[in-house]
């Protein structure tokens, strides 16, 4: 492929399809609502599991940038402006990354579920500082190689380089631009960002309601065509009645605590702060939750709900306006807990730079940390790949693998992505959400004797603490990092201590493209 960018195929054993969603606020608003504190409307793109088309499909290509594609690449060159370095690269390829395809069919028929599960399990994916829908779409399309229906939101909080919002019958369409705030903590910057996880919380609850309502054969408007000259739906009804019925009965959302939320980043914030303020209500206040949860939604909250966190961030965990609910431990922990399961539904894949951002690993730790050790073993899973760079875990350490490794001293990102995936499905296998078998090329494995003593352990090494398990791969404790302490093993070794005032451009390049100082640090 030389220096153009390009998604590689995904590795599950599943074509994967996607469609994009978009439904107007004001169906989905739980009675007597307003819609004017939030979105007008709510948008996804849908990652599954598909049917292979019996002939060669016709239908559009899945373009990365997605419409209207002049528009975000300006937006994406303004977001990165700030770093020199990435604003020149970005200006060359501007040209060419207009025709990066995502390897998924568009419009696919859903798969039907395998006779053992028999309805798919379901992840919300929620991106970070200047993600979009698109912007992971190879670890969510990943997943749905694997068996998964992964619905991976667009956010209209002012995160993103720029969001388009369709208009509906009541409401004109409108573009949300990008918001700045420092990173140093102050009023103002949590207030800020409190009120966009008011928005993401939104999102996060009325994607579910999308998901619920159609379970349930309610009638709800795609206001996204999802057709084009060569669709494999064509005409706009049997499109709407198609793409978003067949989930129908097809996916895992009845049972408590079985679908996953996720995130990258501020997208990791987002998902644990909307655990927590829907399985704490209403005991406990939650400012940034904009109204009540749905019975529905309350019931699928459990203390085994899979929380996946990528790179998280976590200054939006520590605003004081909802001081009782940080201080609530994850459901996981609490009280209403009595899981009998030692395995944790708790998985955090740092970056190997946000693990030595030491005071946001002590952040994340005091978040994830279990304060009844003493009645319960349980842990979170906390992990991170040597030589990766925030940036690793979405599409671009991808597309740019070269101007990562050079900038932000990243290594092998395909490879750092396969074991950011197997670990996300080992966490799922363990608390009884069935996926597909991690490949053997996925997990490594060399060789007829490699094979045979995997068969039917699964991928335990992904998970395991042991040192030296997984190459580059090392397990992290949930024990605070402070001035005279540091990490034992692989970890102690990898550990840079530093502190550094981090800019917005800082947490979304994780790396901070464009910035020596920092990058000499490490």
């Amino acid at each position: 492929m030389g220096v153009l960018p390009y998604l590689p195929a995904y590795s599950g054993p599943y074509p994967v399809g996607t469609i994009d969603i978009e439904v107007a606020s004001a169906d989905i608003l739980p009675s007597g609502q307003s819609s004017s504190q939030i979105p007008e409307t709510v948008a996804c793109r849908v990652f599954y599991p598909a049917e292979q088309p019996a002939k060669k499909s016709h239908s559009r290509p899945v373009y990365w940038i997605q419409n209207p594609q002049k528009e975000i690449v300006s937006a994406y060159g303004r977001f990165l402006g700030a770093s020199p370095t990435l604003a020149s690269v970005f200006s060359y390829f501007s040209q060419i990354i207009y025709y990066v395809k995502i390897p998924a069919i568009r419009n696919a028929k859903l798969l039907s579920p395998p006779q053992a599960s028999q309805r798919w399990p379901v992840m919300v994916f929620s991106h970070g500082l200047g993600g979009m829908r698109n912007s992971y779409s190879h670890i969510c399309g990943s997943l749905a190689s694997y068996g998964m229906v992964v619905y991976a939101l667009d956010h209209r909080d002012g995160s993103s380089p720029i969001q388009h919002i369709r208009a509906t019958s009541n409401t004109p369409a409108r573009v949300v631009d990008y918001k700045s705030y420092s990173h140093q903590p102050s009023p103002d910057v949590y207030n800020g960002r409190d009120e966009q996880l008011k928005v993401r919380l939104s999102e996060l609850s009325m994607i579910h309601e999308v998901i619920m309502r159609k379970e349930r054969g309610q009638e709800i408007q795609n206001l996204d065509p999802n057709h084009g000259q060569h669709s494999l739906f064509h005409s706009n009804k049997e499109t709407d009645n198609n793409l978003l019925s067949m989930f129908a009965g097809k996916i895992d959302v009845l049972t408590p605590g079985k679908m996953s939320w996720a995130g990258h980043s501020f997208g990791a914030a987002t998902s644990v702060q909307f655990v927590k303020s829907v399985f704490y209500h209403p005991q406990t206040s939650s400012s940034i939750l904009p109204f009540a949860p749905s019975a529905a939604l309350k019931s699928q909250i459990a203390p085994n709900s899979p929380v996946i966190l990528l790179d998280p961030w976590g200054l939006p965990l520590n605003s004081p306006a909802n001081a009782a609910l940080n201080r609530k431990p994850m459901p996981m922990f609490s009280a209403a807990s009595s899981s009998s399961n030692n395995a944790s539904p708790i998985l955090a894949i740092l970056s190997s730079a946000f693990f030595n951002w030491t005071g946001n690993l002590n952040q994340i730790k005091a978040a994830l940390h279990n304060p009844n050790m003493e009645k319960s073993s349980q842990r979170a899973h906390i992990f991170y790949p040597m030589d990766s760079a925030h940036l690793s875990q979405s599409d671009f350490g991808i597309l740019f693998p070269n101007l990562t490794k050079y900038v932000a001293k990243a290594a092998e990102p395909e490879r750092g992505m396969r074991l950011n995936v197997r670990a996300i499905l080992e966490t799922l296998r363990q608390n009884g959400i069935t996926v597909a078998d991690t490949t053997p090329e996925d997990m490594e494995l060399t060789g007829e004797r490699e094979e045979k003593e995997a068969t039917g352990r699964g991928d335990w090494k992904i998970l395991s603490t042991q040192e030296g398990s997984v190459r580059g791969w090392i397990s992290v404790t949930t024990d605070q990092v402070g001035n005279n302490r540091r990490e034992s093993g692989s970890a102690e070794m990898s550990k840079v201590k530093y502190e550094k005032n981090f800019s917005g451009k800082d947490v979304v390049a994780g790396d901070s493209f464009g910035d020596d100082e920092l990058n000499g640090a490490r």
